[in-house]
């Protein structure tokens, strides 16, 4: 154990040591959730979703979903599941629906840099670190929107820590 510590502390003491331990972080984090039954994650991933999401689905600002489905696949932690809306509420399930339209695919180091608007799809799907596949319109359509998308509706404990991993992951030469 006290190995491990010192190989630790020796890796922060270098920027490159320091910055590939932080994009390891996101997957180090999930992969526990991601080893729950999918009943467990579906209803976790709504309820976190339902809330950030609620002004967007009361405005209609995600019909386009509405019976679509957007698969998301977090392939560092084999963590899928798929999200839909239906009269104004949000879908969430863990098992694949008939008709997955498109499919978002990418690691979770990638996915949270997306999230935190460090760095924008368009880029990732560029640069073969997002994989999107299946209706491209509807993929442009989730695309628009997460560029639209007003982070202050995020709570904010979560958009600062969204934010400040952001900035340290994509830093040049951190």
């Amino acid at each position: 154990m006290k190995k491990v510590a010192a190989d630790l502390m020796s890796r922060l003491q270098t920027r490159s040591g320091a910055r590939q331990l932080l994009t390891h972080l996101p997957k180090a984090l999930l992969l526990p959730f991601a080893k729950l039954p999918g009943c467990v994650q579906q209803s976790v991933i709504k309820k976190v979703l339902s809330q950030v999401l609620k002004p967007s689905l009361e405005l209609g600002e995600l019909d386009f979903l509405n019976r679509n489905y957007l698969e998301v696949v977090i392939t560092d932690v084999a963590l899928t599941f798929y999200i839909s809306v239906e009269e104004a509420n949000l879908i969430v399930q863990s098992e694949r629906p008939l008709g997955g339209d498109v499919s978002f695919q990418g690691n979770s180091n990638y996915m949270l840099l997306m999230m935190s608007r460090e760095i924008d799809p368009d880029t990732l799907f560029f640069q073969r670190k997002l994989l999107m596949t299946g209706d491209t319109e509807l993929g442009l359509e989730i695309k628009n929107f997460l560029d639209d998308f007003d982070m202050t509706q995020v709570p904010k404990v979560v958009n600062s820590a969204l934010q400040q991993y952001g900035k340290l992951a994509a830093a040049p030469g951190a």
